[in-house]
């Protein structure tokens, strides 16, 4: 609601003392100075008709009544006033009226002032005259004239507009001081208000910037002590929602990054079933949902069973349990829990969490086909060192031969199982690794040779030729030196096992601006494209190739992906090279 400004208040108070002073002042004008002046103007009329009274008849006498008239006008000049004697009512001589127009005036003899003066008072009084049509003061005493009359009356007029027009030029100039007053209040109240707008104005900024967001804002200078306990109380409040709302914004923060980083995706919808914000996960569950805000849970999931379950959870009393729904979208197994919430405003809302439950399944299954698979591993060595060890156990002395057969046997099966137990170990150590938490540069051309002179023997045992096309200046990687010395020997191993006798094995690597780059070529059989992401999964091995006839684990290359990503490298097969066959290992690691 709108409210007269303090400084026009101040200002209306200045104005409304300076009336109350003058308006008395000046309304008093039409009666007690009028009064005051209509006395003083009767005095000096009976001052002058004195003068006048003493003048006529301290005169030598008069020849004739024009000459008198004559003498009279001329006195009336100089006093200023009109003079006007009359005998028997008759006008003898009138100081503003033409000797000759005197006969023609009307008889005198009636007016009150000459009346009182023919008993021998001195007569007063004020009306308009019909000779010279004025207001006049009129007052008269007996007068003798030497030469003219012995009894007649001489009368003094002053004319009333003289009064009237002292007391205009008063109130006039009272009107110009009641002005400059008002005047002079508006720049008081200009002056007395400015510091103290000044001051009002920074509080109400400093407020305005706090509304939007300037918590930091205080009020440093004001006007008066008397802003003292506001500007104290304000700049406190400001710093109490200061405080607050950084706090606020802290736990907002952390409560967007909690729901920005769930993995199960989450939806929140208003009463209206409109979506009011979704997560990242739940993008990636839904990439129609990219624009969902505002839009109908339909809309945005294109699951008709969720929207109806939002609906009915919207229209529930809150508290209840909370609904559930599975869903399949793109080939995914979705369960979504639906709960609603009322929040501050006292208006009901709902969240909507959705699990990957496939991503779950497939963890659990990877987890039984891992212990399978280490069972199966385990348990074929084991039962035939159990099934040799029977043998041996039954077997005569003589037959020294076998036994020697026998133990070899069992000594290769548990070198096998001890292989296998230190894959597993070395894959979850490097499983576990912070991401380039061992990385330093090495030296990954002479790690190179030791892992081509560690193969060797067994490469010539088949045929196989080990080419190294590594330049001498080739740039240091960051990397562990023995997680990188097993990558190399695993990913050589299997090239090594799976190549044709007489074939060729090839090692090479280059720096490129800021990764170091390893690639190792066979001329086997080549990976099915079905399989090249397969291979890097543990105890995965490609048909009954090579590697499961030679006893491998199927562990190596996963060891080497795990090892690589520890190191802030990658790992891929490229399969067929040339005529079907060939396979060719690539990995990198960031450049020193």
């Amino acid at each position: 609601m709108p409210t007269m400004s303090l400084r026009l208040r101040l200002l209306l108070w200045f104005w409304g003392l300076l009336l109350a002073g003058l308006a008395p002042l000046y309304l008093s004008m039409g009666g007690a100075i009028q009064s005051d002046l209509h006395k003083n103007a009767r005095e000096r009329a009976l001052l002058l008709l004195d003068a006048s009274c003493w003048l006529v008849e301290t005169q030598p006498s008069f020849s004739s009544e024009d000459r008198f008239d004559e003498w009279l006008t001329g006195l009336g000049g100089r006093l200023g006033v009109r003079l006007t004697y009359v005998a028997q009512g008759r006008v003898v001589a009138d100081s503003e009226v033409v000797f000759s127009d005197l006969p023609s005036l009307e008889h005198h003899g009636s007016r009150p002032e000459i009346l009182a003066a023919t008993r021998g008072e001195t007569g007063e009084d004020t009306r308009r005259s019909a000779t010279v049509a004025r207001d006049l003061i009129y007052v008269a005493r007996a007068c003798a004239v030497p030469g003219v009359a012995e009894g007649g009356t001489l009368r003094v007029a002053l004319p009333v507009a003289e009064l009237s027009d002292r007391v205009a030029a008063l109130k006039q100039r009272l009107l110009l001081i009641l002005f400059g007053g008002l005047v002079i209040s508006a720049l008081l109240a200009l002056l007395a208000t400015r510091g103290l707008m000044v001051s009002i104005r920074e509080l109400s900024d400093m407020v305005t910037a706090i509304g939007r967001g300037a918590y930091d804002r205080r009020v440093r200078v004001y006007s008066g002590r008397e802003f003292a306990p506001l500007v104290e109380a304000v700049n406190a409040m400001a710093a109490d929602i200061e405080r607050h709302v950084g706090v606020v914004e802290e736990q907002g923060a952390q409560l967007q990054a909690l729901f920005n980083g769930l993995s199960e995706g989450v939806m929140t919808v208003d009463a209206k079933g409109r979506v009011v914000s979704v997560n990242p996960a739940f993008l990636q569950m839904f990439p129609e949902a990219r624009e969902a805000q505002g839009k109908a849970v339909i809309e945005v999931t294109l699951q008709a069973e969720l929207g109806r379950a939002v609906t009915n959870i919207l229209a529930r009393e809150p508290g209840g349990r909370p609904a559930r729904l599975l869903m399949n979208v793109n080939s995914r197994e979705l369960e979504a829990r639906i709960e609603a919430y009322v929040d501050a405003r006292g208006e009901r809302r709902a969240v909507v969490v959705v699990q990957d439950q496939s991503r779950l399944r497939r963890l659990e299954q990877m987890r039984r086909d891992f212990v399978a698979n280490v069972s199966h591993e385990l348990r074929t060595p084991l039962t035939s060192i159990r099934g040799y060890a029977e043998t041996l156990a039954d077997l005569p002395p003589e037959r020294e031969a076998e036994r020697g057969r026998f133990l070899s046997i069992i000594q290769k099966n548990a070198d096998h199982m001890s292989r296998m137990v230190e894959s597993l170990l070395a894959l979850a150590r490097w499983e576990n690794s912070q991401p380039g938490a061992r990385a330093v540069p090495v030296d990954a051309r002479t790690l190179i040779d030791e892992a081509l002179a560690m193969l060797r023997p067994e490469a010539e045992k088949k045929g196989v030729r080990l080419l190294a096309d590594v330049p001498a200046d080739l740039p240091r990687p960051l990397a562990d030196a023995a997680g990188l010395a097993d990558v190399l020997r695993n990913v050589l191993d299997n090239a090594v096992k799976y190549s044709p006798r007489d074939g060729e094995v090839r090692i090479s690597a280059r720096g490129s601006e800021d990764r170091v780059v390893f690639r190792v070529e066979d001329q086997g059989p080549g990976i099915p494209a079905h399989a090249r992401d397969r291979v890097f999964e543990r105890f995965y091995r490609v048909g009954d190739g090579p590697g499961k006839k030679d006893g491998g684990a199927g562990l190596g290359l996963a060891i080497c992906r795990n090892i690589l990503a520890a190191l802030g490298g990658t790992i891929r097969a490229e399969s067929p090279l040339s005529d079907g066959k060939g396979t060719a290992f690539v990995f990198d690691l960031p450049r020193a």
